[in-house]
């Protein structure tokens, strides 16, 4: 679902501070491979189903290419330091885990504790809409140029779409 708000600026390709081409070359790999694999398994599942399995505790995201782990984002309490986190939000509400409210301020958190370990956080969201990002975009501009990112994607009908950050 694609929330719009009336009062707001459409976002547009221009006001996008980065894509692939900026996003180190390892760190593209690893958000493809990432974001391929997930795209296969959402072939098979929906994305509530997906995010109901998330809410029970019962799924985890398949290691990196590596072996490395990828920390999820909302996990079952203190997420490891990894280099890179896969979280997953639905909807705009602050009251559930999976809110995109709370999965973007456990983000920040994990950029934050894991600062020397964390290079990518991918994510991925039902919605996406100028008037939710306000509290977050200084913070993903301020980890940008640290060297972590957060890579953003909208899920529609299986397949997850590539977005940008607004300029703050």
């Amino acid at each position: 679902m694609y929330e719009s708000n009336a009062g707001s600026p459409a976002i547009t390709s221009t006001q996008l501070p980065w894509r692939g081409d900026q996003l180190p070359d390892e760190l593209e790999r690893l958000v493809a491979d990432i974001v391929a694999r997930l795209e296969r398994r959402l072939s098979d599942q929906s994305y509530r189903s997906l995010q109901e399995q998330i809410e029970r505790g019962r799924w985890d995201p398949p290691p990196a290419p590596s072996g490395e782990p990828i920390t999820l984002i909302p996990g079952d309490g203190k997420a490891a330091c990894t280099r890179a986190a896969l979280a997953i939000c639905s909807g705009t509400s602050s009251k559930g885990r999976l809110g995109f409210p709370n999965v973007m301020r456990s983000v920040r958190e994990y950029l934050i504790d894991c600062e020397r370990i964390a290079r990518v956080a991918i994510l991925v969201t039902d919605v996406w809409s100028p008037k939710h990002l306000d509290e977050h975009l200084r913070d993903m501009w301020a980890h940008h140029r640290q060297g972590r990112f957060v890579v953003p994607f909208l899920v529609a009908g299986g397949r997850l779409n590539r977005l940008g950050w607004p300029q703050p």
